[in-house]
């Protein structure tokens, strides 16, 4: 972060950053949290203009997919019939309700029969009794209301939280009349000893009488198993400890199933959230108590699960159809199935990073690298002499209060040295001001310069105030050429100073 500071350890990710033309977070709120936390490598620049965006993930939706369901949406179609075209994800409209739970039903039914024969396998490795070996082969309900959480079993994706209440749990799951089933996996890492330990609670958990039945714990983990379960659950639950998630991509292969999101509001789903296709833990709150946020959100956990959840799963017409739900899954399928796969992914990457990048490319290997040569030659100069810049003078009217849409000129006079007017951007960094005097919802102008008296250059404009009130402003200097693709190169701006 400090060049200067022979003390500190190398970074790669400091490197990257430095080095990158491009920078993105997996999500757009990991994009928000990358930029909190490398603000120092970017010193002076304020937080939302720190050259980090991002590029949420997006899944293959082919490979994740049932293939009744996919060839039902290429049915419905006229035109399209490839995953990577958004219009398919219309055509779940066109599926009867009927049909699409039809699809849904046979594929929770062959997981059920995959979970039994995985378990019978698991069982019969550990040389269990018989009686547990033939228990397998009618363990959970392929009609019950199943809920899935698979994933690295991570301390603070709190594999736990389900669990913090076992009375509560047991009556939302051993309901007679509507049962509910979880089925876990998993893997910690080897080194991870809390992670280890909260699949170990788990596993006794299952082992119980009261909820052999009702939650499972699969061993093994693998693309085999996860392929299954996206397909399979009517829940996808992710809980992990805001804002650690910089992504998640499970919940995406299961809403193109038809699968619902029962979620915190952290990495993907921050964004994705909406009351149409799934429901959330919490409204995105972040604690610094770890512990009164797990108090709390298993509170919302369990109180989402016996207000909404299970009650709609088993809200069912003269068919035995539950309606609302199959439209909550057309919300999911259509929604989120256009926004959240790869497709869509890699053209975002395209349009933000390589088209860029290519062009970039061609402009500065043309004419035997003329313009690399340049920009090369351009960044010594400016590193040489930066420090030697700063801004001297600002001269503006003395409005405490401006009204929405006037404006006011603002001159500046920098000392810029040997730097040109040409090679830096100079700007107006302004807004309404809070009672501390500091810009919110800030808005950047360009100054004109205008010329050089003496030591002295001359730069204006006139602001245009974009709302009413107490106003504030301040004038900045950054450097300035063509073929940078952003103005914010580390350590590299000058603020006015007012003091």
């Amino acid at each position: 972060e400090d060049p200067n500071d022979s003390t500190e350890e190398f970074c790669m990710t400091i490197l990257a950053l430095k080095f990158c033309a491009f920078n993105n977070g997996v999500s757009k709120l990991h994009g928000a949290v990358s930029r909190k936390m490398w603000k120092e490598v970017f010193y002076g620049i304020p937080e939302n203009e720190i050259p980090i965006g991002h590029v949420t993930n997006g899944v293959h939706a082919k490979s994740w997919i049932y293939p009744d369901l996919f060839n039902e949406l290429k049915k419905t179609a006229e035109t399209v019939n490839e995953l990577s075209d958004f219009d398919i994800w219309q055509q779940v409209d066109n599926i009867s309700d009927d049909c699409l739970w039809a699809i849904h039903k046979k594929k929770r039914g062959e997981l059920i029969l995959y979970l039994r024969d995985r378990v019978y396998k698991q069982r019969e490795r550990r040389n269990e009794s018989e009686g547990e070996l033939a228990a397998t082969r009618t363990m959970f309900n392929p009609d019950a209301l199943t809920i899935g959480f698979a994933r690295r079993f991570a301390t603070y994706k709190r594999g736990y939280l389900l669990l913090y209440d076992t009375e509560r749990l047991e009556k939302i799951l051993c309901n007679a009349d509507r049962p509910v089933q979880i089925i876990l996996a998993g893997k910690a890492h080897p080194a991870d000893q809390a992670g280890k330990d909260i699949i170990k609670v788990i596993y006794d958990l299952s082992c119980d009488s009261t909820f052999s039945n009702h939650i499972i714990f699969l061993e093994d983990y693998d693309i085999d198993l996860a392929r299954k379960l996206v397909q399979g659950v009517d829940i996808w639950l992710n809980n992990p400890r805001r804002p650690l998630e910089a992504s998640g991509t499970s919940g995406m292969k299961a809403a193109l199933n038809g699968g619902i999101n029962f979620s915190v509001l952290d990495g993907w789903w921050d964004e994705a959230s909406t009351k149409d296709v799934g429901w959330n833990i919490g409204m995105g709150e972040e604690y610094k108590d770890a512990e009164l946020q797990d108090r709390l959100e298993s509170e919302l956990f369990y109180a989402a699960l016996e207000r909404d959840i299970v009650p709609m799963f088993y809200d069912r017409d003269e068919n035995d159809l539950p309606l609302a739900w199959v439209e909550k899954m057309k919300n999911s399928i259509r929604e989120l199935g256009t926004g959240f796969n790869s497709h869509r992914m890699l053209s975002d990457y395209v349009s933000q990073c390589y088209q860029p990048a290519m062009q970039m490319k061609a402009s500065l290997s043309a004419d035997d690298f003329k313009a690399a040569k340049e920009l090369a030659s351009w960044r010594d100069q400016i590193r040489k002499h930066w420090d030697a810049l700063s801004i001297e003078r600002i001269e503006a009217p003395e409005n405490d209060f401006v009204y929405k849409g006037s404006s006011m000129e603002i001159k500046a006079w920098l000392k810029l040295g040997k730097i040109q007017p040409e090679n830096i951007i100079v700007e107006c960094y302004h807004g309404n001001s809070d009672r501390q005097f500091e810009i919110q919802n800030a808005n950047r102008q360009s100054m004109e310069f205008v010329e050089t008296e003496g030591n002295l250059s001359l730069f204006r404009t006139d602001l245009h105030c974009v709302m009413g009130g107490q106003y504030g402003f301040t004038v900045r200097v950054l450097p300035g050429h063509e073929h940078l693709t952003h103005e914010f190169l580390p350590g590299y701006i000058k603020w006015a100073d007012f003091e």
